[in-house]
């Protein structure tokens, strides 16, 4: 078996696969953001969608079938169990038609009745 697509030395069903079908729920933002990252990865617009803040939710998640999503690294995080905002700093490695790009990104998350969403994110 290979690593989760979240960049965590663990298996899918360990990591991401439990808060992505609902069987868990995300603990941090850094937990969230990952899930939602594997996500990508695999094209769940419903997981996607249901993550996100009713606020600054879209109607859909636009994929592009040319890009592949093929590594994420978190550079910070703050935001646990305890808080109702944090932030999670990374640079996620995709594909698109073959050639590699780096997107870089701040996300804001917010959780309320200790359920964690994005909100929005900043691309740096």
């Amino acid at each position: 078996m290979s690593n989760c697509p979240c960049g965590q030395p663990t298996v899918a069903e360990a990591c991401c696969a439990a808060v992505i079908s609902g069987d868990e729920q995300a603990e941090t933002c850094e937990r969230l953001m990952r899930a939602r990252y594997t996500a990508y990865v695999q094209r769940n617009e419903p997981f996607l969608i249901s993550s996100w803040h009713p606020s600054t939710r879209p109607k859909t998640v636009p994929f592009d079938a040319l890009t592949r999503w093929v590594g994420l690294k978190v550079i910070n995080s703050q935001g646990g169990a305890s808080h109702t905002s944090g932030e999670v700093e990374f640079i996620a490695t995709f594909k698109h038609q073959g050639k590699a790009y780096k997107m870089h990104e701040r996300s804001a998350f917010v959780r309320e009745q200790g359920q964690w969403f994005y909100f929005d994110g900043t691309i740096l």
